[in-house]
């Protein structure tokens, strides 16, 4: 029996992402003239791993229009599923990290600590955790035996990956680049082939979440 297989991939790069605004569960920007650049190479990248039987998005704009890009190269149509949204950062959101760390460090201090904690409007990380890794085993569970591919966030992606692989404290240590792919076969236990896939950006550049820099 083949392997079931994700593709996971980062949408491509907004205005936020290069100016470092937290944009997260509700900021909507489009793809800047890289990101559009990004999502078509992130789409020839994607034919050379035929076939890919379904095409998965997050509902935020800048992740629909990385994956209708990479859909039309494709030839796949675009399925959406708002549980793959980036964390909902509520009233942190919009701010630069910069702007949030001098207005909200005590919660920061209490949100690294506590999983609980929920910003102003916001979701806890328990929560965003169990809401990407529940999206994302939804979608396995309806494609056993093939390849699909999902574009969402530098968050969501990072940590749905870490939940997946039982690993979620480690969840830093899987954070994706813009347009970066990372492929995770089922065999039965989740294995990373392929992590943060560059090579086809490099005549293009992106830029990695550093975890510093939160504007997913």
């Amino acid at each position: 029996m083949k392997d079931t297989t994700l593709f996971l991939i980062r949408h491509g790069e907004t205005a936020s992402n290069v100016d470092g605004v937290w944009q997260g569960g509700q900021g909507d920007d489009p793809l800047n003239k890289r990101g559009r650049v990004q999502s078509l190479a992130v789409a020839t990248y994607l034919t050379q791993h035929l076939p890919i039987g379904a095409l998965y998005t997050s509902d935020l704009r800048r992740a629909v229009e990385t994956a209708e890009i990479i859909g039309e190269g494709l030839k796949l149509p675009v399925q959406m599923h708002a549980g793959l949204r980036e964390y909902n950062f509520g009233a942190l959101e919009g701010s630069t990290t910069t702007e949030v760390i001098a207005k909200w460090q005590a919660l920061l201090d209490r949100w690294r600590t506590d999983p609980s904690v929920r910003p102003p409007g916001g979701e806890s990380a328990i929560d965003f955790a169990m809401r990407v890794g529940g999206a994302l085993q939804e979608i396995i569970a309806h494609h056993q035996a093939e390849r699909a591919a999902v574009v969402a966030h530098g968050g969501s992606l990072s940590v749905g990956l870490a939940v997946l692989l039982g690993e979620l404290d480690k969840w830093r240590a899987y954070q994706m680049s813009n347009c970066g792919v990372t492929i995770v076969t089922m065999r039965p236990n989740p294995t990373v082939i392929a992590f943060d896939e560059t090579s086809h950006l490099l005549d293009i550049g992106t830029a990695i979440w550093d975890g510093a820099d939160a504007s997913v």
